[in-house]
């Protein structure tokens, strides 16, 4: 289950910000190979940036040959790509911006009307591209948005949205400008995560960040390029994983939210106020509500539902001592008493047991836990936990 967990994260999160930054740095620093006096500064330059970011979309969601390529068209039973990427952007030391995002969403038809809808009935899935720039506005930086077309790739129409740029609070720029700062002489560049962060009413994301440097170090850092991914998909994970975990039990016991978890933790990260941070859970059961970031072992008096979490996380917690421990990124195994972990206390299950809860033959309050790191840069692990 773990390993099977370790893969989805992976080809779900890690594969698509690679292949995004892999592609766009690719072709900026062909530009500027070939023209040194490039920058993507001038209107032309951005007009090309933003279309071969739409192609870098279109590579990964297949969006022109596949059942979107028409804006006037939902679809039904169509699952949201493997992938969770969310936007692709660069973002200059100056403010300038350039990138686009995109969105899945549900519609009921016939009801949102035939220019969404067109020939799907009942809950139809639809998608929005949107692209986004800068702009001086009289009180500083704007963000403009503007619908693009699915079968050109094209920016369309009148701006959607016009919004304050506050570019120099970005996670995604934050992470890289520290890192210049913090750079030594000709220090090669390096790509890291920025730290996870969530928009009002909105699941938690996380950019996987490329400096905009063409000498090669932090030196010459005019900037960041950023993969953005979505970190939503994460409980449903969890779930997938509890229904294999009870496939593999023996007939006359079942697994469920009540007497087991799956979750998965940050645990590894340079911004410390986010250790701990519960990233989804096999028990979160409305991800449409408003999402509020929360520490896996603070769970209990928020969210009575998930006390499965909140049990195993103190019990970790209370035995390592801290969510970075060295021995958490090895695998572990053990038994702990779910009373005592709920306090705040390690009790390893064993023969003089203090407390006794039994159902059925069982003894309920001792349950066993098994962890696995899994490393996405230098600086960024996270923990998955089934208990």
């Amino acid at each position: 289950v773990l390993g099977s967990m370790t893969q989805q994260l992976s080809v779900s999160i890690q594969t698509p910000a690679d292949r995004a930054l892999e592609s766009i740095w690719g072709s900026l620093r062909t530009m500027h190979v070939l023209n040194e006096t490039w920058d993507g500064s001038i209107q032309e330059h951005k007009d090309q940036i933003l279309y071969r970011i739409f192609v870098e979309f279109d590579t990964q969601w297949g969006i022109q040959d596949g059942p979107f390529a028409s804006d006037d068209m939902a679809i039904s039973d169509m699952k949201p790509p493997t992938n969770q990427l969310k936007s692709i952007s660069i973002l200059r030391n100056s403010g300038e911006v350039i990138g686009m995002a995109g969105s899945f969403y549900t519609v009921s038809c016939p009801r949102a009307g035939p220019a969404v809808c067109g020939s799907c009935v009942g809950e139809c899935k639809d998608l929005d591209v949107h692209a986004f720039g800068s702009l001086e506005g009289p009180h500083g930086k704007q963000l403009v948005s503007r619908k693009v077309n699915l079968s050109t790739g094209l920016p369309v129409g009148q701006p959607l949205l016009v919004e304050p740029l506050e570019w120099r609070q970005r996670a995604d720029y934050q992470v890289q400008k520290q890192a210049a700062q913090e750079a030594t002489g000709a220090s090669s560049i390096s790509r890291r995560w920025s730290r996870i962060y969530h928009l009002s009413k909105g699941a938690l994301r996380m950019s996987w960040t490329q400096p905009l440097a063409y000498c090669g170090s932090y030196s010459c850092f005019d900037g960041v390029i950023s993969a953005e991914v979505l970190l939503d998909h994460i409980s449903h994970e969890c779930k997938s994983g509890l229904s294999l975990l009870n496939g593999m039990t023996r007939p006359d016991a079942t697994v469920t939210a009540a007497n087991a978890s799956i979750f998965v933790v940050n645990h590894v990260s340079q911004h410390r106020d986010q250790l701990g941070l519960l990233l989804g859970s096999a028990e979160w059961q409305d991800p449409e509500r408003d999402y509020l970031p929360r520490n896996a072992s603070d769970l209990q008096t928020h969210e009575p539902e998930q006390e499965m979490v909140a049990a195993t996380a103190r019990a970790l917690f209370a035995k390592f001592g801290a969510w970075d421990a060295e021995a958490l990124l090895e695998p572990q195994e053990l038994s702990f008493r779910k009373s005592y972990a709920l306090k705040g206390e390690f009790v390893e299950c064993g023969f003089h047991r203090i407390n006794y809860d039994f159902a059925d033959g069982q003894d309920m309050d001792c349950l066993q836990v098994a962890t696995k790191s899994v490393e996405f840069d230098k600086f960024t692990r996270w923990l998955i936990v089934t208990a």
